[in-house]
């Protein structure tokens, strides 16, 4: 589906732009095809789809397709609590939210929230998802992505239940999310067996390469991605991506938030 399809797709199901901007539907499309490492898809999702699914925190689950107690492949997460991310490590505890239970069900996006304990909700998982102070979730994803395999896009802090346009925004922009997924899939790939770094959760947190704590040194000194590349003799998308990058891994949303933080870490 283009993105000129998309958008009209998106009024279609019955949008009033009240509810869906499509330009930032289309922004979210653009921005998906642009995506090339885990970091920039966590940065699109944290960034571009807030204007159609506002959340806090971000989770990407790859895990083998069929049985419910299936071992997690690997988990990328964005703002998500290391104690949560624990149950996942142990087995495959997302599969057993009941978000992404009613997604694997009926294939429409699966919405938890603390509120509705009559879900019949494992205990252990519902135990470490209330000490994770995520309050609610919603799951959705692409099945068999390889064989065997499926990949699992789960959102939390919601401000509310996900309206019905929401909802139908969310099914469009899968697709986008698919191909996303399919360019970075040796990334997840590679990690096996075991659990993958978390860019801007768990043990990697603000954890900088030397490039990147480079790139932010001259972003402290005011320099724009153009003129960072030009010193540099890279290329301007090399820098964005690096940028990109170092948001992820700083929890930040904007640039100076993120001159801010590393220097509280001491990592500039």
């Amino acid at each position: 589906m283009g993105l000129a399809d998309a958008g009209s797709a998106l009024q279609r199901a019955g949008a009033p732009s009240r509810f869906i901007d499509a330009a930032a539907f289309l922004a979210l499309a653009t921005a998906l095809a642009e995506v090339r490492t885990v970091a920039d898809l966590l940065f699109v999702t944290r960034h571009r789809l807030q204007a159609i699914l506002p959340h806090g925190a971000f989770a990407l689950v790859a895990a083998p397709a069929g049985s419910c107690d299936g071992a997690v492949r690997a988990v990328f997460g964005c703002s998500v609590p290391e104690d949560y991310l624990a149950a996942l490590r142990e087995q495959d505890g997302w599969r057993r939210s009941p978000a992404a239970l009613s997604w694997l069900a009926n294939d429409e996006p699966g919405f938890f929230q603390l509120e509705d304990h009559g879900h019949g909700a494992d205990a252990e998982w519902l135990e470490r998802f209330s000490r994770s102070g995520l309050r609610n979730m919603m799951a959705c994803g692409v099945r068999h992505i390889l064989p065997g395999q499926t990949i699992s896009f789960n959102f939390f802090r919601l401000p509310g239940p996900p309206h019905l346009h929401q909802r139908q925004a969310l099914k469009l922009a899968l697709p986008h999310f698919h191909y996303a997924v399919l360019r970075i899939l040796p990334e997840i790939s590679q990690q096996g067996t075991g659990l993958a770094p978390l860019p801007g959760g768990g043990g990697a947190a603000g954890t900088l390469t030397p490039r990147e704590r480079e790139v932010l040194e001259w972003v402290r000194r005011g320099k724009t991605n153009a003129e960072i590349a030009a010193i540099r003799g890279v290329a301007y998308k090399t820098v964005k991506n690096q940028v990109q990058a170092i948001l992820v891994k700083l929890r930040v949303n904007n640039r100076a938030q993120a001159v801010a933080s590393a220097i509280e870490r001491g990592l500039i």
